[in-house]
């Protein structure tokens, strides 16, 4: 949701383009829940990047397609349908606020006592198809190297239906929650003991804190931990056996803002 807005609004960091090979090197990034298009920060560290979408909401998919007709230097393969642990239809409740959009119903007992409760109603449902990502991806003969995640709750069941997908996967950024915003919806110690027993590690924890409804202004600093960004990675990141692993490895580091890391990426492939 966070990382949604950054989009929107044009703050997610830049990075100074990459020398060759680097910039040569093809990553496939696979995003699920890709309101807002892709993130500014990776298209700039290479010119080859494979963006494969995922957004089940139909008028944003038709959004993301427009945006991407409109580009000649960038192009994505947009697929407008949910992911998760199986194949059929699903509901899908849209929210006054698209972003928190979601295929889990929101938990307005407790929503109730937060500001943002109002933005969580459900505007609308819509009835959409449902796949698993690993039949996605065979189906368009792609892997993936990174993965991003922001599906409101669904995470779990996204990742269930990916287990091939992140065999070969060098890294995964989640949406990930400490309170149950969906009724329920996984939390945060669920998702990271499947991370971690598929061989990731938590390599970065970006929190965001909700303000509490009719709380003075004197008293407002920082409110409930809400939910966050999961950053994981594979736990031989920085000791890459092949060049081309190499390559990737150092970029999805470099983007994701772990310079030490890339530098560690680097200087074994020495």
């Amino acid at each position: 949701m966070r990382e949604t807005l950054a989009r929107i609004l044009g703050n997610t960091p830049a990075f100074p383009p990459l020398p060759t090979p680097w910039s040569a090197q093809a990553v496939v990034y696979v995003d699920v829940g890709a309101r807002g298009g892709p993130p500014s920060s990776w298209l700039k560290l290479t010119n080859r990047i494979e963006y494969i979408c995922f957004e089940p909401d139909p008028a944003e998919a038709e959004s993301l397609r427009r945006f991407f007709d409109s580009r000649q230097e960038f192009k994505g393969l947009v697929m407008a349908r949910a992911l998760g642990a199986h194949q059929g239809l699903v509901s899908l409740n849209l929210t006054r606020f698209r972003p928190a959009s979601s295929i889990f119903q929101p938990n307005h007992n407790l929503l109730r006592n937060f500001e943002i409760h109002p933005l969580l109603e459900v505007d609308r449902v819509v009835e959409v198809p449902v796949d698993t990502l690993d039949a996605q991806l065979q189906t368009i003969s792609s892997n993936c190297d990174f993965l991003k995640i922001d599906v409101q709750g669904y995470e779990l069941e996204v990742l269930k239906g990916a287990e091939n997908a992140l065999e070969n996967s060098r890294g995964c950024e989640l949406e990930v929650s400490f309170i149950e915003i969906y009724q329920d919806q996984p939390l945060f110690e669920e998702i990271d003991s499947f991370m971690r027993a598929r061989g990731f590690f938590l390599a970065d924890l970006e929190r965001v804190w909700w303000h509490y409804a009719n709380v003075p202004d004197y008293a407002r600093l920082r409110g409930s931990l809400a939910y966050g960004n999961a950053l994981y990675l594979r736990k031989d990141i920085a000791e890459p056996t092949e060049r081309d692993q190499l390559l990737v490895d150092t970029i999805i580091c470099i983007a994701t803002g772990l310079s030490e890391l890339a530098f560690r990426c680097v200087a074994h492939g020495r």
